[in-house]
């Protein structure tokens, strides 16, 4: 009786039922559609449906008397489902006048159906699980006779016997369907005769072994039918096998199947039950294992890898070559003999592999430092996997790759950040100190040339002066250390260079010192700044000579190298091509690697308090890196030192331009009817500017910023002749208010100024404005004064 019981409602068991069924999203059918038409007719009433609840939804399978586009829909949300309520009831449901029901007065589907009274009967499946409902509706007050529902339950009845017929056809398909999977997946074939050797069945893996579909075999004798098997090796086992006590295995290899095989035969009173299982696949899978084996072992041996085979107590059970030769063995069997906690460096990273492996089954990749058996470092990346018997570790297989060569390129690549890094606040503390300067060095010479030559405070000046001078200096050397020097390359050898610098080197180094030259062999020139080189070369000189607190020998060696892809690790990662080298070499007391790792710092220094500023080698880097080249450095205590300069060949006889120079005074003169633009965004350095140009002449305007020049040019009716103007300034930078004056004003000559050449107008506008010009801060007056003669007499583009 369909609502009879009231059983828990276990919601996943009612899906379950729901879709064993197989009702959902199916078209309508014929049956359903008689039942609803019936209860429609019957009950006398405009609505019948039958419907089922899912999870989500309410799907009609048959329904007559929807109305307008509920016609057309198959579904409906279950949060409004009328289906629901007789399922939730679990009992026939009669419902006089919906809109005053509590059960249903607030769904939506009530007016839009135009109903008033509504009768369900819930549909169960036959273990109970209610999956929808058969339900009518009127659209009037209707008070529903027992009668009624009787006949509305019995429509429920013919539904459910519907519901079930079909659920008991689908689990009879379905298990028809498991027990041909199940023979279909049995790994072999399997096939009876009778006494008589007729047969009596076959499954369909069987068809392999006899070479017909069995279902037309079956009364058939089986060596007439099946003729290929006559005079084989598995008829005589299967006649053996009709004859034994007991059943029998056996194998062999049928021909006409091209199979290996292995059967088994049980004898009965009514004939034998032959097992075959073709085992083809498995006999090459063994000849491929052997073959496999034989790979591995060649990968073993060949591979460019150290392999080892060891016990958890180092005893090494197989290697291959590249170990012999990476761990300098002479021979495999010397390699055999040690202990293989022997080879590392940190006896305590073997026992946390070994904890590692014993608890993960692996360990790595893992760097680890090991050491060749003549006691040379190695750092190795290790991978370790592990090999248990009944729990226990007996086995650790181990894969090492050498990259010591690598770590020590990491070192070079993480020494060239650091010194990059230094590099980069060095260049911007000496931008900011060069500012201060400019300010100083100009207001030191307007006092200078305002007060009499006998004046007391002269000389007190001129103190400052030289004090500026020497900071200039200092700036000048971090400068060249950041890579932010400005250099006036040119094509030259270093064979004239150091010719000429030679005189004044000898006279440093005092007669304790002997200068040897090892320079005549032919080389490349380079292209580079002759006077920077020359610094070079005195630094490194004077370097030597401290080194040398007893006297000794300094020698210069020229040569040349070629760097390719192969060799690159050994010079920095340099840029393939020809180099031309100078060593200078000293017979001094030498260094530790430690301190030669630093050697090149800024500040750094080994020598006593007031001795040395520390910039001397920084210079050296600085001055090498910015020419394009690299340098190393090799040293031993007590033998000596070895600082190795390598220098780019020059491509072409192609000469690249000089800067300005600042240091000619001559045809310093006052200069009327100029008018020069300042722009700065340091006020101090402003003022000093405006000051120097205004005491030769100069008409000048000045701008903290772009943007207050662009409004003061576009506002100042008169010519502006020259734009000096600082590079780097808070929001537009110099090049740029060059580019946009030059736009309003094309007669302008422009000059840049900086307190370093990473931002130099030159080079930031070379492409477009190779006619603009640069000067270096910290400057004079005087220096400034021939700078902007200079630039006005350089032509207009």
């Amino acid at each position: 009786m369909p609502g009879s019981g009231n059983p828990p409602v276990d919601e996943r068991e009612r899906l379950a039922a729901l879709r064993r069924a197989e009702l959902l999203d199916t078209p309508p059918e014929a049956v359903f559609d008689r039942l609803t038409k019936l209860a429609a007719e019957l009950l006398r009433v405009p609505v019948a449906v039958v419907a089922f609840v899912d999870a989500e939804r309410e799907f009609f399978k048959s329904a007559v008397g929807l109305p307008g586009e509920w016609s057309k829909r198959r579904e409906t949300p279950r949060a409004i489902s009328l289906a629901e309520v007789a399922l939730l009831a679990n009992a026939p449901l009669a419902i006089e006048d919906a809109r005053m029901h509590p059960l249903v007065k607030d769904n939506p589907i009530i007016p839009e159906w135009g109903i008033v009274s509504y009768a369900a009967v819930p549909l169960q499946t036959k273990d109970g699980h209610a999956i929808g409902s058969v339900y009518v509706a009127d659209k009037v007050p209707r008070a529903w006779t027992e009668t009624e529902i009787t006949a509305l339950t019995t429509i429920a009845i013919a539904a459910e016997t519907e519901i079930a017929l079909r659920i008991a056809l689908k689990d009879t398909e379905r298990a028809r369907t498991a027990m041909q999977t199940m023979l279909e997946r049995v790994p072999y074939a399997v096939f009876t005769v009778n006494r008589e050797w007729r047969i009596t069945f076959g499954n369909d893996k069987a068809q392999a072994v006899l070479l017909s579909n069995c279902s037309t075999l079956v009364g058939l004798e089986l060596w007439a039918s099946c003729s290929h098997l006559r005079g084989t090796e598995l008829e005589l086992q299967l006649r053996h096998a009709m004859s034994a006590p007991a059943g029998s295995s056996f194998e062999g290899y049928l021909t006409a199947s091209d199979c290996w095989y292995e059967a088994s035969a049980e004898p009965s009173e009514e004939g034998l039950t032959v097992f075959f299982k073709d085992v083809s696949a498995r006999r090459r899978s063994d000849d491929a294992l052997l073959e496999s084996e034989r790979r591995y072992r060649f990968v073993f041996e060949e591979a460019l890898t150290c392999n080892l085979v060891t016990s958890p107590d180092g005893r090494v059970f197989a290697c291959n070559r590249a170990f012999v030769s990476a761990f300098g063995f002479t021979s495999m069997e010397h390699a055999l003999t040690p202990q293989a906690h022997a080879l590392w460096r940190d006896i305590a990273q073997r026992e946390e592999m070994i904890d590692a492996l014993r608890k993960h089954g692996r360990f790595g990749p893992a760097e680890v430092h090991t050491k060749r058996v003549d006691g040379a470092d190695i750092v190795m990346m290790l991978t370790a996997i592990a090999r248990f018997e009944k729990g226990e570790l007996t086995e650790i297989h181990s894969c090492m790759l050498d990259i010591s060569e690598q770590k020590k390129l990491e070192a070079q690549f993480r020494q060239a950040q650091k010194m990059e890094a230094v590099g980069q606040l060095a260049g911007g503390m000496a931008h900011d100190f060069n500012n201060l300067l400019t300010v100083i060095k100009a207001y030191v010479q307007l006092a200078l040339s305002e007060l009499e030559d006998a004046a007391p405070l002269r000389e007190d000046m001129q103190v400052i002066g030289d004090a500026a001078d020497r900071a200039a200096e200092l700036t000048r050397q971090l400068l060249a250390f950041s890579r932010q020097q400005v250099l006036m390359p040119m094509r030259i050898s270093l064979k004239t260079i150091i010719t000429g610098i030679e005189p004044m080197i000898r006279t440093l180094l005092g007669p304790e010192v002997t200068l040897v030259d090892d320079i005549e062999r032919p080389i490349p020139d380079i292209e580079a700044d002759r006077s920077q080189l020359e610094q070079v070369l005195v630094n490194l000189a004077v370097n030597a000579r401290d080194a040398m607190p007893n006297g000794g020998t300094i020698t210069f060696a020229l040569g040349e190298e070629v760097v390719t892809p192969l060799n690159a690790h050994a010079h920095e990662g340099a840029p393939a091509g020809s180099y031309v080298t100078l060593a200078v070499r000293d017979s001094g007391v030498g260094m530790s690697q430690k301190t030669a790792a630093q050697i090149f710092e800024p500040f750094f220094t080994t020598k006593a308090p007031g001795k040395g500023t520390g910039l001397g080698l920084s210079t050296v880097y600085g001055i090498v890196k910015q020419s394009g080249g690299h340098i190393k450095v090799s040293s031993l205590v007590g033998v000596g030192t070895t600082f190795t300069i390598c220098l780019p060949a020059a491509p072409s006889l192609e000469t690249t331009a000089a800067r300005i120079s600042a240091g000619d005074r001559a045809g310093i003169r006052v200069t009327d009817g100029v008018t020069v633009l300042v722009v700065d965004d340091d006020e101090p350095v402003r003022r000093a500017l405006t000051r120097s140009l205004s005491r030769v002449g100069f008409t000048v305007l000045e701008a903290a910023d772009g943007v207050s020049a662009l409004d003061l040019a576009a506002a100042h009716k008169a010519t502006i002749d020259l734009l000096l103007t600082d590079v780097e300034m808070p929001g537009m930078q110099g090049p740029l208010l060059a580019e946009q004056l030059r736009g309003i004003l094309p007669n302008l000559r422009v000059l840049f100024m900086s307190g370093s050449s990473s931002s130099n107008g030159r080079s930031q506008t070379s492409d477009v404005t190779p006619q603009y010009q640069y000067v270096a801060k910290p400057f004079t007056a005087d220096e400034l004064a021939v700078a902007v003669r200079s630039a006005l007499g350089s032509p207009a583009a």
